[in-house]
């Protein structure tokens, strides 16, 4: 019975992701208007669908780091090319124009997450007897395209990065019920967080779908609020009944109601923020936010450890589904800050789930007699600053008045120094400094929650729209599965040497072209 229901799960997850986003996709085209876009569309996904090909190609292996019977590649393909759609079905959904209603901007974003629902089950149900590496290479391939397709700041590039979030929520989600259920008659637990997260799709949408019903249509901030309650409590009910009926443990709608409250309190402190004219209470609101996941993260641990994180995680999407897609939909610059600190607190918690992904992957080589915590602080030092770095670098992309072609090479070359860094940090301290490395982007995924309140005119040209994002996770995943391939490789003193002074001198020369570029441009 237990397998029979893990398999059920898992293609309940499947059916609900397709059968909700065709229905709200259709709703959105029934509601926007569209001019002939699809060589645009063509030239923005063409690169990554490309490059999963390539990846899917060079994945037929079987030596570490990739995988017996080739699922970190086949989960790459699926994920690439869920990613595409995506893509896709936003630049329709968007069409030319980024003035759309703020009920048919929620409902794309609606739209997303059932994509990503439907994509991580989907690799799960055929994966299913070791999905593992399959989730990683799903959630590398989604991530993947977040990086080449997210170019600029519109609502467009907004909706994939959602995609992308939940996405890999779910896929990490689902390795850690895997290695918390390490028992095959626990097996049927493994697919709880697709039961979980579509139960949050489809909960989120009931309530959006009520909170702009009748006169709340032209009251976005109403409707808003209406709709996160009538969620919640849907999923916070929901839970209980799979708490009582299948799970046999409360502790499991706890993790799931501490993360919908706790995104609710923060949804509060992010609209009292965008009414005071105080950039000092948005300060302190933030600091308040950023200690507020990380009491679901600790709360979350206690109770299931790394599950109970993504389970948290999952759960506040009850809240923030119907808020996100406001972003630009109405002009009240309070709803940039819901939207912004909403996004930010969601990218911080993923952050800290897939830096507890490591550690349960490595486990074993960071144990307690290994000394080297020098290590782990100067990885989490430069997480921290190569994360600022790629804040400075999506700016520019987006600052640059440059063709298309260009900005997606810019992000290609963005993406492939991410995916290096951490294997760069591997290869000079070992294990525990990539531990520190994915510690110091969390750290720095949190400092982003700033941004999403502080807000002000002043400040929002500065702050932008947090574009590393992608490239930080997409660095994060890197590390997670590729971090064995040079586990076994002990570098000698010189070679480490080396490949620092190769770093040293491409950062010199990228330092000397940069300011060579800036001095011209100021004459």
């Amino acid at each position: 019975m237990g397998s029979r229901m893990d398999i059920g799960l898992g293609w309940l997850g499947v059916g609900v992701g397709v059968i909700g986003f065709v229905a709200i996709f259709l709703l959105c085209l029934s509601s926007v208007e569209r001019d002939k876009q699809a060589v645009a569309i063509i030239g923005r996904v063409w690169p990554a669908l490309v490059l999963t090909l390539v990846f899917w190609g060079i994945s037929h292996q079987t030596q570490p780091p990739f995988s017996p019977g080739q699922t970190l590649g086949w989960g790459f393909l699926i994920g690439g090319l869920v990613g595409v759609a995506v893509v896709v079905a936003a630049s329709v959904i968007i069409g030319s124009s980024d003035e759309i209603s703020g009920r048919t901007s929620v409902r794309a974003a609606h739209a997303m997450a059932f994509l990503g629902l439907f994509g991580a089950s989907l690799t799960y149900s055929i994966f299913r007897g070791y999905p593992q590496d399959a989730m990683i290479g799903f959630a590398l391939g989604v991530a993947m395209n977040a990086i080449l397709t997210s170019a600029g700041s519109t609502p467009r590039d907004v909706l994939v990065e959602l995609g992308m979030l939940i996405a890999v929520i779910l896929a990490a989600g689902i390795v850690l019920a895997v290695e918390h259920f390490d028992d095959y008659a626990l097996r049927m637990r493994w697919s709880l967080p697709i039961l979980v997260t579509a139960t949050v799709c489809i909960a989120a949408y009931v309530g959006t779908e009520m909170g702009f019903a009748g006169s709340r249509r032209d009251k976005p901030g109403i409707a808003f609020g209406f709709g996160a309650i009538v969620s919640a409590v849907l999923t916070i009910g929901l839970s209980a009944i799979y708490s009582w009926r299948i799970v046999g443990s409360w502790e499991f709608v706890g993790v799931i109601a501490s993360g919908a409250i706790i995104a609710g309190a923060i949804a509060w402190l992010a609209a009292g923020s965008s009414r005071i004219e105080d950039l000092s209470y948005g300060l302190e609101a933030a600091c308040i936010a950023m200690l507020m996941v990380t009491a679901l993260v600790v709360v979350a641990f206690r109770l299931w450890a790394g599950l109970g994180i993504a389970l948290g995680l999952t759960g506040a999407w009850s809240v923030v589904l119907p808020s996100i897609g406001l972003v630009k939909a109405q002009s009240a610059d309070g709803f940039n800050v819901l939207h912004r600190a909403l996004r930010a607190a969601v990218t911080f918690g993923l952050a800290v789930l897939l830096f507890r992904l490591f550690i349960q992957y490595y486990g074993s080589e960071l144990g307690t007699r290994d000394l080297r915590v020098h290590y782990t602080f100067v990885g989490a030092v430069l997480g921290f600053i190569v994360s600022l770095l790629f804040w400075v670098w999506t700016l520019k992309m987006v600052r640059r008045s440059v063709s298309s072609l260009a900005s997606i090479a810019w992000a290609a070359v963005l993406g492939f120094v991410a995916a290096a860094s951490p294997m760069i940090v591997l290869a000079l301290w070992g294990a525990k400094a990539v531990m520190g490395f994915l510690f110091g982007i969390a750290v720095y995924a949190a400092s982003a929650l700033v941004g999403g309140f502080a807000v002000r005119a002043k400040f929002e040209l500065d702050q932008g729209e947090h574009l590393e994002f992608p490239f930080l996770i997409g660095s994060m995943l890197v590390a997670i599965q590729f971090t064995r391939l040079l586990l076994e490789t002990e570098l000698t003193r010189a070679a480490r040497i080396w490949v620092l002074a190769v770093v040293l001198a491409v950062g010199l020369v990228w330092l000397i072209v940069s300011s060579v570029i800036a001095a011209r441009k100021v004459r």
